[in-house]
């Protein structure tokens, strides 16, 4: 999916959430929903995060590929644990959220995602071509959704 399409739908994830359970500090949790939902796309020297850290995208590139560790279940476990060895339980759950809502829509591209590799060499993948109209619907409709968590 396009940069746009993971930045709007993290968002959205981070309002409804910080809508709908008792959150204490909404704006940091939805702050970090954003930017995990930006994350995985690190290990992709030319997207407009790996642009800004390039070294280390390119880094992560060499080893993993694009969408490979990065694009799977286990990266966002490994943080989120992480997180919770250091009781960052507010840092985990929005980081967990976020990232997995990357990977939620990537799934939903042709280009699909290895959820659970190396375990599972299965590519789970949907119908949604990135950049395509369909993704441009879908991007419209998740702006739609945020204008309604704030009505």
């Amino acid at each position: 999916m396009m940069f746009k399409t993971h930045l709007v739908f993290g968002l959205l994830v981070g309002l409804f959430v910080t809508e709908y359970f008792d959150i204490s500090q909404k704006v940091l949790f939805v702050s970090i929903c954003v930017g995990a939902a930006i994350l995985a796309d690190l290990d992709h020297p030319f997207s407009k995060i790996g642009g800004i850290f390039k070294p280390l995208s390119w880094f992560l590139n060499l080893l993993f590929g694009h969408r490979g560790f990065m694009h799977t279940i286990w990266f966002p476990f490994f943080i989120y644990f992480i997180l919770m060895a250091f009781e960052q339980k507010l840092w985990a759950g929005a980081f967990f959220l976020g990232y997995m809502s990357h990977l939620v829509m990537d799934m939903l591209s042709t280009r699909g995602v290895y959820f659970f590799f190396p375990v599972n060499n299965t590519r789970v993948n949907g119908f949604i071509k990135v950049g395509g109209f369909l993704e441009w619907i879908v991007f419209l409709a998740i702006l739609v959704g945020i204008g309604f968590m704030f009505v």
